[in-house]
């Protein structure tokens, strides 16, 4: 598959349902926040991610934005959208005790 290759569009999908399809709490919390992740390019698309990863979950990504949209990086790709999927889970788990 593309993924291999590091392709951008086959990973995207991934940190999308990441952030706002796997938990509705997480996809609440970043709305509340104020960070909007719709109607975006995929590259500005990107750069809110990298926003919300830094101020809301004290990620930095060891990936530039306009790295992660060039063939190759593959493993820091997959890493960092196994830590989205990874911080997203832990965060609704903390948002689910919270309530």
């Amino acid at each position: 598959r593309a993924w291999r290759r590091g392709n951008a569009a086959d990973l995207l999908p991934l940190v999308h349902f990441a952030l706002l399809g796997y938990s509705k709490l997480v996809h609440d919390m970043i709305l509340a926040q104020g960070y909007d992740l719709f109607a975006k390019t995929d590259m500005r698309f990107l750069e809110a991610v990298y926003k919300v990863l830094r101020e809301e979950f004290g990620y930095l990504p060891q990936l530039r934005v306009d790295q992660f949209f060039v063939d190759g990086f593959v493993e820091r790709k997959v890493i960092l959208v196994h830590d989205v999927l990874k911080l997203a889970s832990r965060r609704h788990l903390d948002l689910r005790r919270q309530q």
